[in-house]
């Protein structure tokens, strides 16, 4: 497993509750997502829950999650009302799909949502 945040605190925080629950195999990367930071064709799965509103460059963060993840990769992101950064569902599928992810699907409503979307498996967005 890899966490990245852009905030060390927040990373701490997952080091804190990780060692309350004997869990080590978490890489931690302090970075932010669009930076650069995560491998290429590595990862089998991303999570983003309540924090796409808060990345500055969206675009370049979906792109990187895009490269990062291996074909047939999956990415989950979770958006509520109730978080001040409150993505709609129309604008997570266009951020996403513009960086070539296929959304699989949606559970939710107009106030919280739940998107689950795949990196095709042949590179063509």
């Amino acid at each position: 497993m890899t966490a990245v945040d852009v905030q060390e605190g927040m990373l701490e925080e997952v080091r804190r509750r990780a060692q309350t629950r004997d869990v080590s195999n978490i890489r931690f990367i302090h970075a932010g997502l669009g930076d650069g930071a995560l491998e290429t064709e590595y990862y089998d799965r991303a999570v983003l829950i309540t924090v796409l509103g808060e990345i500055p460059e969206r675009e370049a963060a979906l792109q990187e999650l895009y490269d990062a993840l291996a074909p047939g990769g999956i990415l989950l992101i979770e958006e509520t009302i109730r978080d001040p950064h409150f993505q709609t569902r129309s604008t997570v599928t266009a951020l996403a799909g513009a960086a070539g992810f296929v959304e699989e699907t949606f559970t939710g409503s107009r106030f919280t949502c739940t998107l689950l979307f795949r990196k095709p498996v042949s590179d063509e967005k």
